[in-house]
Parts: structure tokens; C-alpha cells; sequence
């Protein structure tokens, strides 16, 4: 099957936010993994220099997606506490903004402790969130 340079670009950028795991992307895309792994290590500066034209569109579409995923999820919190199952939702919230810290060239770990929140600056910082997210919402909705 041939894959034009935007979805080669959209898999690479995809294979980025899952760290590498090719198995994940596959799964994420439908793309077989040998696909993905060839395209990964493409050599030929004829074949991979427009797909790395392509990736900064590719990520960008990509990023966009995650946000509003965030968004939504932060959004179902407030309304839906008594149904929604909040561990997944913010295991999910959670896998969503390490794929955007990947794709933006971020670290996705803490390697030290800076500046430490109080429990209440913790729970300012989530009223805050979750405020941004009610707003996003009604303005969807309007």
C-alpha cells in the first residue's frame, strides 16, 4: 500500500508522543509496525526530506488533538463525578500531556523538586483547570 507524505509524517509524529513504541503507534494508527519502523529509519535524504518538511504540521495537528482531548476529559470532571470513573479519566488526562511534553521536545519525568506547592496551591492550580475547561466548554456549547 502506498501512504502519501502527510500520513508518513502524521505516523512519525504519532510514534513521537508514544516515546518510540512502535507496538503503541500500530496500534494508534493501523500502520503495520515494519511500516513504521522502516519509515522511521529511512536513510534516502530523497524520501525522508519531505516528510521531515511535513512533521512540524504533523506534530501541530497532532498537539491540537491532545488538547482538546485534555480539555474534554477536564470537562466530563465536574459534571460527571457521580458516573465518570475519575482514574481513568485523569490516567488518561495524564498519558495525553506526556505525549504533548514528547511531541514539544519536553521532559516527561521530574528529576527533581523545585519550588514545592502547598495543598493549597495544588488546589488552586485544579479549581483553575477545571474553571478553563468549564469556560471552554460552555463556549463550545454557546
Amino acid at each position: 500500500m502506498a501512504y502519501d507524505t502527510d500520513t508518513i509524517a502524521a505516523a512519525l509524529a504519532t510514534l513521537e508522543s508514544n516515546g518510540g513504541n512502535l507496538a503503541r503507534t500500530m496500534r494508534d494508527t493501523g500502520i503495520a509496525r515494519d511500516t513504521l519502523k522502516r519509515w522511521r529509519d529511512e536513510k534516502s535524504p530523497a524520501k525522508k526530506a519531505p516528510v521531515e518538511r511535513r512533521m512540524p504540521e504533523a506534530r501541530a495537528t497532532l498537539t491540537d488533538r491532545l488538547r482538546d482531548f485534555i480539555d474534554a476529559a477536564l470537562g466530563v470532571a465536574p459534571d460527571k463525578l457521580h458516573d465518570a470513573n475519575l482514574r481513568d479519566v485523569f490516567t488518561s488526562v495524564g498519558i495525553a500531556i506526556d505525549k504533548l511534553q514528547l511531541l514539544e521536545g519536553r521532559p516527561t519525568s521530574i528529576d527533581e523538586v523545585r519550588d514545592a506547592l502547598s495543598d493549597d496551591d495544588r488546589a488552586a492550580r485544579v479549581a483553575a483547570l477545571l474553571d478553563r475547561a468549564r469556560a471552554r466548554r460552555t463556549g463550545m456549547a454557546n
